[in-house]
């Protein structure tokens, strides 16, 4: 706890750090397993050095983020905004591999096999690139009866329209006259 205080206060007394520097602390205290430090560390960080940080910086800060969330679906929301915001960024490939993850822990197997395939059509070059496909040919029929199942629950279940019998045939209403239509005036009639 004193740990923490003090890093508290060296973050917000010492004045405006380098983002670099603030950031390799949240990391060095990540890599040490001291995650609640390292997300007070980034939150001082996220509100005081985000804003006037290189965009390198930026795309960094939002991966220790979704890192250090202690919650799926947030983390699952900045890893999608890295992807999103920083296509072929230094992070989009791990995150989409964690997303694909995420989604897979889920039993989403059509939305795993998404990321997955993106990640191995769009980062030909990344390290993680084996790793989808390894689980897209580990899991190719699961996700092909998933994906099967989905669409068969999108369809219609007849293509010809039901027509009522004569026993469930609506009494028929005689339509009201249609108002005159006065010169210069519109009038609307439902």
């Amino acid at each position: 706890m004193i740990h923490l205080a003090a890093l508290i206060l060296a973050v917000v007394v010492a004045g405006p750090m380098g983002a670099q520097e603030g950031l390799d602390v949240v990391d060095s205290l990540a890599s040490a397993g001291r995650a609640d430090e390292a997300r007070t560390a980034l939150e001082a960080w996220w509100n005081n050095e985000r804003a006037r940080s290189s965009r390198l910086e930026r795309q960094r800060g939002l991966w220790l983020r979704a890192i250090l969330t202690v919650d799926p679906r947030m983390a699952g929301l900045d890893f999608q905004r890295l992807v999103l915001e920083y296509p072929g960024g230094s992070y989009s490939d791990e995150a989409l591999l964690r997303l694909g993850l995420i989604s897979a822990a889920a039993e989403d197997l059509p939305r795993a096999a998404g990321y997955f395939r993106t990640l191995v059509t769009d980062y030909p070059r990344s390290p993680q690139r084996r790793r989808a496909q390894e689980w897209l040919t580990e899991n190719f029929v699961a996700v092909e009866e998933a994906e099967l199942a989905e669409a068969e629950a999108r369809e219609p279940e007849s293509l010809e329209p039901e027509l009522p019998g004569p026993e469930s045939r609506e009494p028929e209403v005689d339509a009201p006259e249609p108002a005159e239509a006065v010169a210069g005036r519109y009038a609307v009639q439902v």
